[in-house]
C-alpha cells in the first residue's frame, strides 16, 4: 500500500464530515457510493464511498474523489422527501444531479 492511498482513505472521512457539517457516519466499502437517510427523520445518517484498494491508480483515485464530491452534495442539497417512489426515476434524478 502506498502512503498516498492511506492518506486519501483518512482524508475521505475527515473531508466528508467537514463538508457535510453534521454527524454523519462515513464508510468506505464495496464499489458503490450512496447516502443513507433515516426513514423517520429524513436526515442523512451515512455516506458510503467506494473502497480504495492498495496501489489504486490515479484514475481510480480521481473517480473516488468524484464520488466523494457527488455524495457530499447530496448530504448538503438533496431533499430526501423529494425522492421519487419509482426507483428507476429516482436513479435518473441522482444521475442528473
Amino acid at each position: 500500500m502506498t502512503v498516498s492511498v492511506e492518506i486519501i482513505r483518512q482524508a475521505i472521512t475527515k473531508v466528508t464530515k467537514m463538508l457535510a457539517g453534521m454527524e454523519v457516519e462515513v464508510t468506505q466499502r464495496g464499489d458503490g457510493a450512496f447516502v443513507q437517510y433515516d426513514k423517520r427523520t429524513g436526515k442523512p445518517v451515512r455516506v458510503n464511498i467506494p473502497f480504495l484498494p492498495d496501489g489504486a491508480s490515479e484514475q481510480l483515485i480521481a473517480a473516488v474523489q468524484g464520488f466523494l464530491d457527488h455524495e457530499v452534495a447530496h448530504v448538503l442539497f438533496t431533499d430526501p422527501a423529494a425522492q421519487a417512489e419509482d426507483k428507476c426515476l429516482d436513479k435518473m434524478h441522482g444521475i442528473v444531479e
